[in-house]
């Protein structure tokens, strides 16, 4: 069973056709997922231009792709003869898609690897790192309170121990009932 030209020409078509939408899926695809979980997994990388460089490459792709689509639904329509797959205007911008495509992906991957080696790294000095025992929060001084006999610039005398005083009282429902012997 021999395939026919015709045949063979609508088959490559339809591979080419379905080849680039698989790419522009998955342009978009990805393009959406890394900029649904940037701020997750990309906060403070301090190398925003990696990844608005490979979001523009896979953007291009998608552009070319959509290039390609039309050039290919063009060849067949335009030619009067036999039309070919390999025909510049269709191979052109097919090419370029997938080129961007690859560079997009391979710099995110890049720059998804490189942000989380980097932080795989900090952990492991941290792991490394010798253990130190917790030690309690320095204590904050509370302002000096001054009593209104004392002037501000000498320093507060030492208040001497008070020595308990006798009660006279010795009912325990008094105020000043300290329980001292007599």
């Amino acid at each position: 069973m021999a395939i026919e030209p015709a045949d063979k020409t609508k088959k490559a078509f339809d591979f080419a056709a379905d080849v680039t939408k698989q790419i522009i899926t998955l342009s978009t695809a990805t393009i959406g997922l890394s900029v649904t979980f940037a701020k997750d997994i990309f906060r403070d990388s301090g190398r925003p231009r990696e990844l608005l460089a490979a979001w523009l490459l896979l953007l291009f792709s998608i552009v070319f792709g959509v290039i390609t689509l039309d050039m290919l639904s063009g060849t067949m329509q335009q030619s009067k003869a036999e039309p070919r797959i390999t025909v510049g205007q269709v191979r052109y911008p097919s090419m370029l898609q997938q080129l961007l495509f690859a560079i997009g992906l391979g710099v995110l991957v890049h720059y998804t690897y490189t942000l989380h080696s980097g932080s795989n790294a900090q952990a492991s000095q941290q792991a490394n790192a010798p253990i130190t025992p917790l030690l309690c929060p320095p204590v904050i001084p509370l302002p000096e309170i001054r009593c209104e006999c004392c002037p501000p610039s000498t320093p507060k005398p030492p208040t001497p121990t008070p020595t308990p005083k006798r009660c006279r009282k010795k009912n325990p429902s008094d105020l000043d009932y300290q329980g001292l012997p007599d």
